[in-house]
């Protein structure tokens, strides 16, 4: 059996997005080692039966702190000594690898899970900082294991021309379908929501904008923002910004939700005019519990929302287009429940966590396949 161990930017993430395969390789006989920050959900993953080993956050801005992370990663894969690693997130990927490719023969996979706000803005700070990632990802990623989340990001991959590279689509990271599943709607009033972190680069400011244009219309309806703000981020929206909005009534803000389910259980609509994703687990979420999607047509969204089918994709940055989209899916009942529908059957036919989960672990097959063929065998006869 393997030992694999996961290099996450932190706690939260793991569980949300990575607990199931995790679990998966657990229940296989697999060790599994979690390296992260850790904030608040330590005890979850330790008494889930995974080691769990902290390190510092590797996205603080003071050089001191990522070099000590850094140093501190390379004897943490000497001392455990993985068979295989997997990254998740370009900054743990250009970290872990070097780590790795330090510590001698380690099998080295890297989940590109979105190429971030350096590949939104063109201000000239992004465009140096793009520079040098692609600068580091050409020297990285030879003899590594890629998987990325979206056909754009596959594409933008394969023309960097990187030599023994071995490229893989992954979209995303699945939805548990027996969790996120259709529930009746009651509302009197329909209510439009938009799951994610309040960051500009979210469309928050044009979701704003939309409701606003809408309610001038006098159309009857409920927009609301799920999610909290985060200061570690140069793009969060601040609490106060929020509150603004809220009193000024063009949305109502509900802050961090647990449970996703709660929220998805009242929502009629959801929508997400993000200016670019990995694969949004929030979309994945939404299309399993069978809601109509508005969403921009933009990288990792395209992935989810067929245009006219489960839902409307429209221009980035752009609130007219997207005031058009929902007044269009908030006057016309019978076409979100059809749109609801369709999203269900694409997330059963191609985007479930069993399906993701069961090409990672083939991936870990050709990875290192004396430790993993039984199972990649096994998955084939299934």
């Amino acid at each position: 059996m393997a030992k694999l161990l996961y290099y996450v930017p932190e706690d939260y993430g793991f569980v949300s997005h990575r607990f199931q395969l995790a679990q998966k390789m657990l229940s296989m006989g697999h060790e599994v080692i979690v390296v992260t920050k850790v904030n608040e959900h330590a005890e979850a993953i330790a008494s889930a039966g995974f080691k769990l080993v902290e390190l510092g956050n590797a996205t603080n801005k003071r050089h001191s702190n990522i070099l000590r992370n850094f140093l501190k990663l390379i004897l943490i894969y000497r001392d455990i000594q993985p068979d295989i690693v997997h990254h998740f997130s370009l900054r743990m990927i250009i970290m872990g690898t070097m780590a790795a490719k330090l510590n001698g023969n380690i099998r080295i996979i890297n989940t590109i899970t979105g190429l971030g706000s350096i590949f939104i803005y063109d201000h000239f700070r992004y465009r140096l900082i793009k520079f040098f990632v692609i600068k580091f990802l050409r020297k990285l990623l030879p003899k590594t294991y890629v998987t990325v989340q979206n056909r754009d990001d596959y594409h933008f991959i394969e023309k960097l021309s990187i030599p023994k590279i071995n490229l893989h689509l992954i979209l995303g990271t699945g939805v548990d379908v027996n969790r996120y599943y259709p529930v009746k709607k009651y509302n009197k009033v329909p209510i439009v929501i938009l799951p994610s972190r309040m960051l500009w680069h979210k469309g928050i400011q044009e979701f704003v904008a939309a409701a606003r244009s809408l309610q001038k219309k006098s159309l009857n309806c409920r927009f609301v923002l799920v999610g909290d703000s985060d200061d570690s981020n140069p793009s969060s929206i601040g609490k106060e910004q929020l509150f603004l909005w809220q009193e000024e009534g063009c949305i109502e803000w509900w802050g961090h939700e647990e449970d996703m389910l709660n929220a998805l259980a009242k929502a009629d609509i959801v929508c997400l005019p993000t200016y670019r994703e990995g694969l949004p687990k929030s979309l994945l979420e939404a299309a399993s519990s069978g809601i109509a999607i508005v969403a921009t047509d933009v990288p990792g969204c395209r992935e989810i929302v067929e245009h006219g089918v489960n839902g409307f994709l429209v221009p980035a940055k752009n609130s007219d287009g997207l005031s058009l989209a929902l007044e269009q899916l908030i006057s016309d009942r019978e076409l979100r429940q059809k749109m609801g529908r369709k999203s269900r059957e694409k997330i059963l036919a191609s985007l479930s966590s069993d399906i993701v989960i069961n090409k990672t672990v083939d991936l870990y097959s050709d990875c290192f396949p004396n430790k993993f063929q039984s199972e990649k065998n096994s998955n084939l006869i299934a």
